[in-house]
Order: structure tokens, then sequence, then C-alpha cells
């Protein structure tokens, strides 16, 4: 089941044990639209994260690396239930409290090329907070936290967007995109709460 974020069921969600990457049908399937369930507007797990307000918020891929997540007991994690992250979501997330957003996606080039879109959309929002968690290549949440467990999974910290942004997309100043590099990191720099901070990103951006 799926519940709304008063914890009110309202949808169902299935996954397909069997799911390989050669099927041409989706590993999960959920209920249609209607007036009672937009998948758009929904967190998976957030009913049981609106408690947990004051912390960072783990933004998972799948519903597999939540439910993996809450079983080794974390408590501030929800999923997108899919590969896109939309506006109505993003807003659920700050208007229930939460001021840091820490995207897990999987550690392959779709994760990555995933994770710097929904950076560039959360960039620009006063008072957020995003960084990102770095897993080892290979892994996904779910197998990481599965194999390793949640203590080695919060080991791994978080690079601010900054960091991951300027990472991902330095190569723009070698191929003549440099105004096109200097907005991109702008948005982020404004999107930093720290004036200390701020500065250091600046001269950071200023050197390369």
């Amino acid at each position: 089941p799926i519940f709304d974020h008063q914890g009110q069921p309202c949808g169902f969600t299935a996954r397909w044990l069997k799911w390989s990457k050669k099927e041409k049908y989706p590993k999960y399937s959920n209920s249609h639209n209607s007036t009672c369930f937009q998948k758009a507007n929904l967190l998976y797990g957030m009913h049981f994260s609106k408690k947990s307000t004051g912390r960072r918020l783990d933004v998972f891929e799948g519903n597999g690396s939540y439910i993996t997540a809450m079983g080794h007991g974390h408590r501030s994690s929800v999923a997108i239930m899919g590969s896109s992250l939309s506006e109505k979501q993003v807003e659920v997330m700050q208007s229930m409290g939460f001021s840091h957003i820490n995207l897990v996606l999987d550690a392959d080039a779709t994760g990555r090329k995933k994770t710097s879109k929904f950076m560039e959309m959360l960039s620009g929002r006063e008072g957020l907070r995003v960084t990102h968690t770095k897993l080892p290549d290979g892994h996904d949440p779910d197998s990481f936290i599965t194999a390793e467990g949640l203590a080695e999974f919060y080991k791994l910290g978080t690079i601010s967007a900054f960091e991951f942004m300027l990472e991902e997309h330095v190569e723009e100043v070698n191929t003549g995109s440099t105004d096109k590099f200097i907005t991109r990191m702008m948005r982020i720099i404004q999107n930093t709460a720290s004036r200390i901070e701020r500065g250091q990103q600046i001269k950071a951006l200023s050197a390369i």
C-alpha cells in the first residue's frame, strides 16, 4: 500500500520480483492516477519520516531502497517512486519542515545524470540545503545498506551541491561554455545559507 502524508492509504504499488534490465516492462507498477492518488504529489514513506523534520531527509529513487533503510532503522528517508522528482514533491518536503535534502541515487551514469538534474531543480530555493551521498561504484542504496549496514552508510558522509556540480560540469569550461557553467554554479552559490561558505565557493569558482 501507498500512504499519503497523513498516513491514509491512497493507492498500491507492486514490484516484478524477477525483473531484469532486458525486460521491456517497468520494474514497478503503481495505481493509476485518480482523485485520491497522484503519484507526482506523493513520497513513499513520508508519513513515517515527517516526525524527523529536524534531521536531513535522505531521498531514494526506489521503494526497495526505502524499505531496506527503514528495516535497518533509518527514520528519515523517502522514495520518489520512480526516476523523476516533481515540484510538488519538493514542496511537500519543504512544507513539512525539512530544510536539508540529501539525494541518494544509484552509483551509475544514469544515477549521476539524475542527481545533476535534481540538483539544478532544487537550487535557488531559499533556506534549503541540498547534498549528495556518493555510493561506491556498482551499488544502489538497497545493496549497500544490505551488505554493509546503516552505520557504514552514514559514514559515507555527504558532499555539497556545489562540490557535486563543480565535479560534474567543470568540463563545460574546457568546451567553451563558460557562461553556461558560471550561471549553473551561481544558482548553487545563491542557495548556500552561510555567507562564509558562499565566499569560499565564489573563490573556488573564480580560480577555475
